[in-house]
């Protein structure tokens, strides 16, 4: 049997024997496990949880090690002899088959039905301090929140099944270390007071009031709530405390002295029959002389409706009476506060409140008697339906927010729809006004399912929390699906607080994405990035209601005014774009519509164009999800998020929320562009994790680029399994392809396999530069021959003398052949030439648009042109019959020297979506390159050579490579 103690000081004991841990994070690991152990944890989710600030194969190896420690201190269970836990490759989880005992499993248990002292005595004397105090990670603090307030709930109750058994001496102890514990909590010294005004002991009755108004002042700056103001006053005012306290029944009615003190000198006097120990009161009883019980309506957790005749007026209404069992839980004056919330207020979709008051001690409240179902019976099945409930549920709290007013509850079961189709808001138990103090912070409240993240981590509310639960709700009635569930509370929280729900219409396909958009917005994180009233969320619900969705402006849940279009693609506003004065205008629009004006990030959004700097995370976060969302460029958008460490964070972030390969891929560029630590790490998880080949490719090539080159390949060794996995092979084969391979081979097996790829593959490459060579020799060669059946006339124009002597021992049509055949012999060397550079550079050395290989190859192109000037000068005018030997040779050079050029000014010749752009290129290439030889041409030759090089040699340059370029684009051979 394994024992954890988490709350206080972090203890484990195996079959009784203390396990000393020194592993900070190994005591975390385990933690975490035993609190969530009905669920596996990917190994990924536990590094980024405790490893975070380490790159990832480091955070992993990290991992290995915790886990490894942890499994050789724990061993076995000795019962059962299986391993406390368990791993495989992508995940870590206990045991299931081991005994495993915490002090926090008791606390966290909800609470039975029936309660003795007993049992929650045992279960709250576990709660001994702070659970992991060393900690400060969001999850403990999350687990913190979920104990203390189970915790109080508890020890409260506790405290009211002793002072209804009149056991003072334990009301006492059982307070005393609840002030211990929790400093300051008002219901304990609340309790205290009634046990000691029950002894007799004014003097104490005094001290206890003393000691929680100095307390709640040193602890938090506030006096003592109105409520334990009001105990203490009318126990000082009761003068015989006995014999008041012998007087006033105690069968089941647990807490009353605690919680409802106003009630205590009528109750001393109160002649009416008491309630029995059940919670349920019997029909027919006629409350207050005025309303008869008929039957009851439904039982909630804090009170049990019924519908009552109001023998006064004649009328059938609903009463509300809140259980015995809630009275202290400050459920007395949260009874009291929802009456006098809803009385405040009139309105057609808020329930009417008629009458308030108290039976034997118990609080009940009339309201009107509504004949319809609850949202959890009656679920809308048309779309319509769903934004006509949204938009009533949007007026009622519309009102509601103007009072101040936040419902904190907002859920299925508190909205009631009448046969009209009108709906009726319910329930202001959990209602908060802004100023109140009576929830403390750290205090949850809320159903699960619909509960905020500010709500989750007991911060305080506004009217966001409301539009975060309407977020959720809308989502409900849309999908059918609730956005966030769990096999726990705590599960569920935790995908309040971290994770994104799935756009609703991935679940509804029919659902509009300007739906999505809005939903999505106000279930944001952060209260900031929702909208800021819930009059924005009405005015995209008029316009849904309108029936054309194409008019409302969404961009990530942000509302654009009329008259200003939006680009999906672009992400900027076509017909015009909006300048500042245009942003001032449209904030002006605003106004006049009776909208709220949003946040200077949200109007970077609607102008098309990110704000200058983002300095909070969640806004860069935001905008650049935005960003990918539209499909357009991020650098712009990374540049203003402060730095480029912020810029990595978020692009880290997003790699988790989007799996597609193509916006995946986006990221990899983008974090490229960052060229930091983070970026290197983030690409080296990509490389060694994604299921994409493409995008484990670049995210290599990247990282190594990035990083240091030895460094990193050595990471994607260690953490690929290039065995089986084909992901891996491909990427580890471009980063061979593109940096050679590595020094050190020997311990990767799985690398023989890569290495083997890429060698075929640097076959296949030599093959394609053959091909792309005779290719190209084809069509050159042609075309110089035929441009060498017209020579003879070319010869004839420029050196009409000097030839005119060959020209009468040769005919032309003789001539004419023996030109063409030797033009294309030259024409075939010198396409082969070329066509072997332009091949070699689009399937091998795809580093030639790097820019210091670029100026290596062009200056080894000057050089070679340095070689051909010289031999054409030396030699003189080359006969290709007379002088084979040196003609040729220099032909190839030339064609070399004109190939490189043209890979040097083209360099993805292989692309044939822009073909006409690339013949363009390549003829200027080639044309630059012959304007470079006419100077020297002409200097030493004179003005006829020049004639003769113009007409000839440079024409039959200029259609030689522009068909090699043409033909090397009709195929990528990269």
């Amino acid at each position: 049997m394994l024992e954890v103690r988490l709350l206080g000081q972090f203890q484990v004991r195996l079959d009784g024997k203390e396990i000393e841990i020194s592993s900070q994070a190994a005591k975390g690991l385990l933690a975490y496990l035993v609190i969530y152990e009905t669920k596996k944890h990917l190994r990924e989710t536990l590094v980024e949880l405790f490893w975070g600030d380490s790159s990832p194969d480091i955070g992993r190896k990290y991992l290995r090690n915790a886990i490894s420690k942890l499994q050789d201190m724990l061993g076995t269970d000795r019962l059962t002899g299986a391993e406390f836990i368990l791993t495989d490759r992508a995940s870590v989880w206990i045991n299931k088959n081991t005994e495993i005992i915490t002090d926090v499993k008791s606390i966290l248990n909800s609470i039975p039905s029936s309660p003795t002292i007993k049992v929650l005595s045992e279960e709250v004397s576990n709660y001994g301090g702070k659970f992991l105090p060393d900690f400060s990670e969001d999850w403990v603090l999350l687990v913190r929140a979920q104990l203390k307030a189970a915790f109080n709930r508890k020890i409260e109750l506790l405290l009211q099944l002793l002072v209804n058994e009149k056991r003072w001496k334990e009301v006492i102890e059982w307070a005393e270390r609840w002030i211990a514990i929790e400093k300051a909590p008002e219901a304990a010294f609340r309790a205290m007071m009634v046990a000691h005004a029950s002894q007799d002991q004014e003097f104490l009755v005094i001290e206890d009031f003393r000691r929680c108004e100095e307390t709640l002042l040193k602890e938090s700056g506030i006096p003592p709530s109105e409520l334990t103001s009001r105990t203490y006053r009318q126990l000082t005012l009761h003068k015989e405390f006995g014999k008041y306290h012998q007087e006033v029944p105690v069968k089941g009615e647990p807490g009353e002295w605690l919680s409802s003190p106003g009630s205590l000198p009528a109750r001393a006097v109160n002649n009416e029959k008491h309630l029995t120990e059940s919670t349920h009161i019997a029909l027919n009883t006629l409350v207050n002389g005025r309303y008869r019980l008929d039957r009851e309506l439904g039982d909630g957790f804090m009170g049990v409706v019924y519908q009552a005749y109001d023998t006064r007026l004649g009328r059938d209404v609903a009463i509300k009476m809140l259980k015995k069992e809630h009275l202290g839980v400050d459920g007395y004056f949260r009874l009291i506060q929802e009456a006098q919330t809803i009385a405040k207020i009139n309105h057609p979709n808020i329930v009417t409140i008629y009458d308030a008051g108290e039976f034997d001690g118990t609080p009940f409240m009339v309201i009107e008697l509504l004949q319809g179902e609850t949202l959890t019976a009656q679920i809308p099945k048309q779309f319509d339906e769903v934004l006509r409930i949204l938009y009533q549920i949007c007026a009622a709290l519309h009102v509601v927010h103007g009072y101040g007013i936040v419902h904190r509850d907002l859920k299925p079961e508190n909205v009631m729809i009448l046969p009209d189709g009108k709906i009726k808001l319910m329930d202001f138990g959990l209602a908060h006004y802004d100023t109140s103090r009576m929830t403390r912070e750290g205090e949850i409240l809320g159903s699960v399912y619909y509960l905020s993240p500010e709500q989750a981590l007991g911060k305080p509310v506004d009217a966001r929390t409301d539009i975060y639960a309407l977020g959720v709700l809308a989502y409900e009635l849309a999908t059918g699906k609730l956005p966030f569930t769990g096999e726990n509370m705590v599960a569920v929280l935790s995908q309040h607080l971290y994770s994104m729900p799935a756009p609703p219409s991935e679940t509804n396909p029919q659902l509009d994405t300007s739906f999505d958009d809005m939903v999505l917005r106000m279930m944001a994180k952060l209260p900031d990035d929702r909208p800021a009233s819930i009059i924005e969320v009405i005015e995209n619900l008029k316009i849904f209601l309108k029936g054309d969705s194409t008019t409302l402006r969404v961009t990530s849940g942000i509302l654009f005014p009329p008259g200003v279009e939006h680009s999906k693609q672009t992400g900027e506003t076509s017909s015009t774009q909006l300048t500042k004065s245009g942003v001032h205008l449209l904030v002006e629009s605003w106004r006049k519509q009776g909208q709220e004006i949003l946040d200077p990030a949200s109007l970077a959004l609607v102008h098309g164009s990110p704000p200058e700097t983002v300095f909070e995370f969640e806004d860069a976060l935001l905008l650049t999800r935005s960003a990918l969302h539209r499909q357009v460029e991020l650098d712009p958008w990374l540049a203003r998020c402060g730095s480029k460490e912020n810029a990595a964070c978020v692009l880290e972030r997003l790699v988790e929320e989007y799996p597609k390969p193509d916006i995946r891929l986006k990221i990899v560029r983008g974090l490229e562009s960052l060229n930091n630590e983070l970026a290197t790490a983030t690409l080296l998880r990509i490389a060694t994790s994604d299921d994409a080949p493409t995008v484990r490719s670049q995210a290599a090539l990247a990282a190594v680029s990035l990083g240091k080159k030895d460094q990193v390949i050595a990471g994607l060794l260690e953490n690929m399994r290039m065995d089986n996995d084909v992901a891996a092979i491909t990427a580890f084969v471009a980063v061979i392809d593109e940096y050679g391979l590595p020094k050190d081979t020997s311990g990767y097996p799985g690398l023989t396999v890569a290495v083997n790829l890429f060698q075929r593959r640097l076959k296949a490459s030599g093959r394609l530069i053959v091909r792309q060579g005779v290719r190209s020799a084809f069509g050159a060669g042609i075309f110089l021959a035929a441009n060498g059946l017209a020579a003879p006339f070319f010869i004839a124009i420029s050196y009409p003398k000097e030839y005119q002597e060959t020209l009468q021992f040769v005919t032309v049509p003789t001539w004419m052949i023996i030109g063409a055949l030797g033009l294309l012999v030259i024409g075939a060397l010198q396409g082969f030439a070329s066509g072997l550079a332009v091949g070699f550079a689009d399937a091998v050395w795809k580093g030639l648009s790097r820019r210091y290989f670029r100026l290596f190859l062009g200056g080894l192109s000057g050089l070679a042109l340095c070689i051909y000037l010289v031999l054409f000068t030396r030699i003189g005018a080359i006969n290709p019959i007379t002088n084979p030997s040196v003609y040729i040779p220099t032909y190839f050079v030339y064609g070399l020297l004109m190939g490189t050029i043209i890979t040097i000014v083209v360099p993805k010749l292989g692309e044939p979506r822009s073909l006409r752009s690339q013949l363009v290129k390549a003829f200027l290439a080639a044309f630059a390159a012959g304007l470079v030889t006419i100077p020297y041409v002409n200097l030493v030759y004179g003005s006829e050579a020049t004639n003769f090089y113009l007409s000839r040699i440079l024409l039959a340059v200029l259609l030689q490579f522009g068909i090699a370029v043409f033909l090397s684009s009709r195929e990528n051979y990269s």
